[in-house]
């Protein structure tokens, strides 16, 4: 496969996701833009100054993805870009540190609806676009371990 040109990110500014941005820093993309669920502020625009070698252009763009109407009406504007995104990283995660007896089941929906929420957005959204490719991350802590991490395993 090519060097992706064009990065949609959506939770890009956790961990996994700089990390995969810091990746690129090598053979800078012409494009990245990174969805979070917070309003732009002064810790994000360091985070995206941090990051700003591993692009051309390099956007932050607030989005809460269980708003499904937010959420297709952006996916519909960023898949009729006059030149596609050719990666989307879906990187979305909530956290809540807690052992897995004592997380409520609203905290474990919250946790697996912006995944599932946004992972069925994008399948939809992509049905026309089979060049587009995806990379679908859930959580390393199942790797490494943490009691208080179960529910993202």
């Amino acid at each position: 496969q090519a060097h992706p040109r064009r990065l949609l990110i959506f939770g890009g500014l956790g961990g996994v996701g700089q990390n995969l941005i810091r990746s690129f820093a090598k053979r800078p993309l012409e494009q990245i833009v990174i969805v979070g669920r917070s309003p732009l502020n002064e810790k994000i625009k360091a985070a995206l100054n941090e990051l700003a070698s591993a692009a051309k252009a390099i956007e932050y763009q607030s989005l809460d993805v269980l708003n499904e109407s937010e959420l297709n009406t952006f996916l519909t504007t960023a898949f009729s870009r006059p030149v596609p995104f050719d990666l989307i990283v879906h990187s979305v995660g909530r956290e809540f540190s807690e052992v897995l007896s004592n997380t409520s089941i609203e905290h474990i929906d919250q946790i697996v609806d912006g995944k599932l929420i946004l992972a069925k957005a994008l399948a939809q959204a992509a049905k026309d676009h089979p060049e587009t490719r995806f990379i679908f991350n859930s959580s390393i802590i199942p790797e490494f371990g943490n009691a208080g991490q179960t529910p993202y395993g």
